[in-house]
């Protein structure tokens, strides 16, 4: 597990229902085959874009053995065991660590208000649980916990657990906290970015990566446009980054996640429907959505 690192593209794929709303085994592996093919460094399963408050701790355990699985070794595979409740989560992160999975991704806790005493509990607590190889990535994500992690207690956690702290992944949105996570890591962690707008701004100050969900509909590009930073043709980046920001705007004027699933499903990868209470676009918005996707040169017209 230590020849992998938290770096260049993670794919946050989303995870496919049938129309009974069972998961769709076939069709998760399918997905995951794709996103190893496109040359990622990492899928990352059960996050944001999996739809992890759907899914079950047992379902979870499952994706994460699928994922493993299908994976054998060939690109770091990622796994979210964030949940409201800190022994959920260290079940989830045990379950993790016994099927080899390199890194533990922990959403912080969400709906109850928390501070900065809670958050360090709750990670302490996690960090403590991991007793093998797997490292820890803590994922800040504001918009949705209403917590935003402190940088000052990201940089404890990594001078209390040096061998168990990999990084964070940030999708607050926001490059000033971007910044601040990447001077407390101070080159003894790794920073990956989480929101796809700012992808390429934050390999600009030092990102290592991201952690995205456009990186898992468009890997290849979001693998060239990484590649482009790399080779300092900075304008041919920039241009690719306006493009995904585009597509991230065209799916926010529907239910994201099932805009992207659609969206994937007419790229030639079924992407199975939305579980309860969410739901599938309707066929005028498909519609829609299609010819705007035309436009934008994603799909052939």
């Amino acid at each position: 597990m230590g020849r992998f690192s938290l770096t260049g593209v993670n794919s946050a794929i989303t995870t496919p229902f049938k129309a009974d709303e069972s998961l769709d085994e076939p069709a998760l592996r399918r997905e995951i085959e794709y996103q190893v093919g496109s040359g990622v460094n990492g899928v990352v399963m059960c996050s944001t874009p999996g739809e992890i408050s759907e899914l079950s701790l047992e379902e979870r355990k499952w994706i994460c053995e699928i994922a493993v699985d299908q994976v054998v070794g060939r690109v770091a595979v990622i796994v979210d065991a964030g949940s409201p409740r800190t022994s959920w989560t260290i079940e989830l992160v045990k379950h993790v660590e016994k099927t080899g999975v390199p890194f533990v991704m922990v959403l912080s806790p969400w709906l109850l208000p928390q501070t900065e005493k809670t958050l360090y509990n709750h990670y302490l607590k996690i960090a403590t649980a991991l007793k093998g190889d797997s490292k820890l990535i803590l994922y800040n994500l504001p918009k949705y916990t209403n917590v935003s992690i402190p940088p000052t207690l990201f940089q404890q956690l990594i001078q209390e657990f040096p061998d168990k702290i990999e990084g964070i992944k940030d999708t607050s949105g926001s490059m000033k906290a971007l910044q601040a996570y990447i001077e407390a890591a101070d080159g003894k962690a790794r920073v990956v970015c989480g929101d796809d707008t700012m992808l390429l701004s934050a390999l600009e100050i030092g990102a290592d990566g991201c952690i995205a969900a456009l990186a898992a509909f468009l890997p290849k590009q979001v693998l060239k446009m990484f590649e482009l930073f790399r080779e300092g043709e900075i304008e041919e980046a920039q241009k690719i980054q306006s493009t995904l920001t585009k597509i991230k705007e065209e799916f926010h004027k529907y239910p994201y996640l099932a805009a992207q699933k659609a969206a994937q499903t007419m790229l030639g990868r079924p992407s199975g429907h939305m579980r309860a209470p969410l739901v599938d676009l309707t066929e005028g918005e498909k519609r829609e959505l299609r010819k705007n996707l035309v436009k934008l040169g994603v799909l052939e017209g």
